[in-house]
């Protein structure tokens, strides 16, 4: 969901005079609206340009978060297959990686990854015992799990599926597919961590 930002929000931001952003959008420089009341408003889009157009440093509040995705596999060529596709999309991603089932649980603790990719056959724990305790712990229980298992494994996707993971995926899978799953888990993230973030007293105009 977009956000819209009033001037003086607008100028905290900035840091400039509440004034200087209201000529910007009396002069069309910033796009902006007015409200039945008279106060101007400006959507985020719009204030991204209005800074992109002139080559300013985009402030805090405006920075896209960092959607933290774990790769639990064991197989090198999936691991690189993986960071491939995930670095093709604009949207930005920290990634590492886990060999096995406690180098998962570990990494989670340290990492806290917002999506973990979890293959089902790892060495030590598999996937189903890796993702209960994912959602029994109740600093992770939110990590969103996406599962990928072998043609022979296809038994396992209601057990994991009932284990709380959000997706199973059957290899050799359309990779498209599990980016734009991936994708769209991130914007719900990004959605969640943006609402969560404190919103400014007063609304002037």
């Amino acid at each position: 969901m977009q956000r819209i930002f009033t001037t003086h929000r607008i100028s905290r931001m900035l840091r400039c005079d509440r004034k200087a952003v209201c000529t910007w959008i009396d002069q069309g420089l910033m796009a902006g609206y007015r409200t039945p009341g008279g106060h101007r408003r400006v959507m985020e889009s719009d204030l991204l340009a209005f800074l992109r157009e002139r080559r300013m440093p985009l402030p805090d509040d405006l920075k896209q978060p960092r959607t933290r995705i774990l790769i639990a596999e064991d197989e090198e060529g999936m691991i690189t297959v993986l960071r491939e596709a995930l670095g093709q999309r604009e949207q930005r991603f920290d990634l590492r990686t886990a060999p096995d089932g406690i180098g998962t649980l570990i990494e989670i603790g340290r990492f806290r990854p917002h999506i973990v990719l979890l293959d089902i056959t790892m060495p030590d724990l598999n996937g189903v015992a890796v993702c209960k305790k994912i959602k029994a712990d109740p600093l992770s229980r939110h990590t969103q799990v996406i599962a990928i298992g072998g043609p022979g494994e296809v038994g396992m996707r209601r057990k994991i599926l009932a284990c709380g993971a959000v997706a199973f995926f059957t290899k050799p899978f359309d990779l498209g597919a599990l980016v734009d799953q991936i994708h769209q888990l991130a914007i719900y993230q990004m959605t969640e961590t943006r609402q969560t973030r404190p919103l400014s007293r007063g609304v002037r105009g």
